[in-house]
């Protein structure tokens, strides 16, 4: 059922994109352009998804039940988040991971060193934690992808990649306005990624 309800939704907003692409171009892209519509919904989708898994994660690991997965598909929700709200554009007025930001003179250096420890330690500090742990990754991982909600997830991430992998040719296609394409690809992986994580929450039942 969650398989369905998911295509089913995907398919259906796809379709109403693909509608006013077709028939309202002006307005495709009005919802598609940065902090629109279509961006404010995936931000919404993404932090109910990081909810629902920060709360198995917190469940599974008081119940000492495997909650690797859960933790990961957490911190990526909210990397997807900070980096559809572009956070540090909005605190630093540039992308900190550009290297011209850690050479600013005007941004004090504490600054800049806390955003090298948050870019670069985090993130290795996850990857170093999970492949410490990667025996029950695996075992999580291959439960997961025989059951409706990590399938569903799953195709979001294949989603997601295609998005990104090929944002540059989906922005430059002549039949869509510019990001159009890409911003409703990235809707699709974020309403698999809120169904799947969510109906995932739901089965927090059986481990009490």
């Amino acid at each position: 059922m969650l398989r369905v309800v998911a295509a089913g939704l995907i398919v259906l907003v796809l379709a109403a994109l693909a509608a006013l692409i077709r028939w309202h171009p002006a307005l495709a892209y009005a919802i598609s352009q940065e902090d629109s519509l279509l961006e404010i919904v995936q931000v919404l989708l993404c932090g109910g998804a990081g909810v629902f898994a920060l709360t198995s994660t917190i469940a599974r690991r008081r119940a000492g039940r495997p909650f690797v997965l859960d933790a990961l598909a957490a911190a990526a929700m909210i990397a997807l988040v900070i980096g559809e709200i572009d956070l540090d554009r909005q605190l630093f007025g540039m992308k900190v991971i550009h290297t011209r930001f850690f050479v600013k003179t005007d941004v004090a250096l504490v600054v800049r060193a806390l955003a090298f420890v948050v870019i670069v330690g985090v993130p290795l500090a996850l990857a170093l934690w999970a492949v410490r742990h990667r025996r029950a990754l695996w075992r999580q991982a291959t439960v997961a992808v025989r059951e409706p909600w990590g399938q569903v997830f799953l195709a979001g991430g294949v989603i997601f990649a295609v998005a990104e992998l090929f944002e540059k040719p989906l922005a430059r296609a002549t039949f869509a306005p510019r990001y159009s394409l890409e911003e409703g690809l990235e809707l699709a992986a974020a309403i698999a990624f809120f169904l799947a994580l969510g109906a995932r929450q739901r089965t927090l039942s059986d481990i009490s």
